[in-house]
């Protein structure tokens, strides 16, 4: 696998999705304790609601495509690229499928940062 995964454009894509999923997190959290604390929900203008489903596909169609990049690129940095052992890549793994697509931000905060910075030269 060659070294486009660690080039400058990737760090910038990998890193807006695992940022995208950050915020995906934060957000799920934030409606889930306002949902609980105002559970009959709230009054909305008809143009704000007009507004929001406006703004609600496309928000959630490049939501999907960060997530889904960052999921699958480090699965790939974390196959072919990464030098840890076969028990920690393997950790990694079950980490990205049964915490998707919290496990793909992880191993981009904890390993690929790292990982990148150290094949071009540069301290994390």
């Amino acid at each position: 696998m060659s070294r486009w995964l660690e080039s400058r454009v990737m760090r910038v894509v990998f890193g807006s999705g695992a940022w995208t999923v950050v915020f995906l997190i934060v957000m799920v959290v934030v409606f889930a304790l306002l949902a609980k604390i105002h559970p009959k929900g709230f009054e909305v203008s008809h143009g704000l609601d007009v507004l929001l489903q406006a703004l609600i596909f496309p928000t959630g169609a490049l939501v999907i495509i960060n997530v889904l990049i960052v999921s699958f690129g480090m699965a790939a940095v974390c196959v072919w690229r990464d030098d840890a052992s076969t028990s920690v890549k393997t950790l990694w793994l079950v980490c990205f499928f049964f915490a998707w697509p919290l496990g793909s931000a992880l191993y981009y905060f904890t390993v690929y940062r790292k990982l990148s910075a150290r094949n071009e030269g540069i301290h994390a």
